[in-house]
């Protein structure tokens, strides 16, 4: 039996936890908060034991999901590692690129160490790449992906989402963004050329509890892949309800694929001037409000890949810390190139 701790007992530690529940052979053992009233609550609803002490449950568990806000996560990876575990961390590994010599520096461990960018295990992502590799559109010339919530119309209260001390990591296109910029070069299998990052970001929601809002809440960026593939992301937690969704737009040179979360479970391709819908695959869990279709399904196979992997041994089919370093040194280079109004050299 394959023991899990989770680290952190926010809404994204709940989802876990209901998954985590119903796979076969694990069991979620413990999970620790440094607010008690949340740890007790948590540990409750998903009848789990509660750590008040993180060294005391990492020192029981083979797995550690760390959950916690990102400014804590490189302490919780290097607690983690250093108690033995195998680590899930939800992005990002660290709130700012200084901290990440301090990961790189585990990277000999053999602990398997993967970062949550399960967007990549969307329903939508895989037929995507499917599409692709049939060569239903030809080589692809252009990628326009969208996100728009309205959480910070909703979300009225000050939080550390809204602090700068995050380092942007947790505006809209650190917390959103980052998994498009990830997409980006996973589907175009590319990296960016950072010289090519043109960014635009803006705060709508500017106070919540007359506290200032350091973070974007809107954001648009544009690059270039190596692969000369035109890139266009725009990320919002600050939109208009009736636009809110999760949008792609691959443009090949002989046709194109769309998918809008608003059609729910099947995306579009267009081919020498024949329309195609096609189906995803059904789902799993029934997606949160406010979420999109496979969205929850994407937490599930980014578990089963990681226990896959902790059985083999080997990284090769989960996104590991090395990714996540890779997309976290690229939203780095879009937020510097909005606040200097110049280029980045990649270094």
């Amino acid at each position: 039996m394959i023991k899990y701790g989770i680290i952190g007992t926010g809404g994204i530690a709940k989802i876990h936890a209901e998954i985590i529940n119903d796979i076969p052979n694990v069991c979620l053992f413990g999970a620790h908060d440094i607010v008690d009233d949340n740890l007790e609550k948590f540990c409750s609803e998903f009848n789990t034991t509660p750590f008040k002490d993180i060294h005391s449950m990492l020192e029981k568990v083979d797995i550690s999901v760390i959950c916690s806000p990102n400014f804590c996560h490189v302490d919780h990876i290097v607690k983690s590692l250093e108690h033995n575990c195998d680590v899930l961390c939800e992005k990002p590994l660290s709130s700012n690129l200084s901290e990440t010599n301090i990961i790189r520096h585990y990277n000999n461990l053999q602990n398997i160490k993967s970062i949550n960018l399960n967007y990549r295990n969307l329903t939508v992502v895989k037929k995507i790449m499917e599409l692709i590799n049939n060569d239903k559109i030809g080589e692809i010339i252009s990628i326009r992906m969208a996100f728009l919530k309205n959480s910070a119309y909703r979300r009225k209260t000050f939080t550390w989402r809204d602090d700068g001390s995050s380092k942007l990591s947790s505006g809209a296109l650190g917390d959103l963004g980052v998994h498009l910029l990830d997409l980006a070069t996973h589907i175009t299998d590319s990296y960016v050329k950072v010289e090519t990052i043109k960014t635009k970001m803006m705060t709508k929601v500017k106070k919540k509890n007359d506290s200032i809002v350091q973070v974007d809440d809107h954001s648009e960026t544009f690059f270039m892949t190596s692969n000369g593939q035109y890139i266009h992301i725009e990320t919002s937690k600050a939109c208009d309800e009736d636009l809110c969704g999760f949008y792609i737009t691959i443009t090949g040179r002989s046709g194109e694929i769309k998918f809008s979360s608003k059609n729910e479970g099947v995306v579009t391709v267009s081919n020498n001037d024949i329309q195609e819908i096609v189906q995803l695959d059904d789902r799993i869990y029934i997606d949160p409000e406010n979420e999109f279709y496979g969205w929850k399904d994407s937490f599930y196979y980014s578990h089963i890949k990681l226990l896959e992997a902790i059985k083999n041994r080997k990284e090769t089919a989960i996104s590991t810390f090395e990714d996540g370093l890779k997309a976290q040194e690229v939203l780095e280079h879009c937020i510097n190139s909005y606040q200097q109004k110049q280029y980045i050299e990649f270094r």
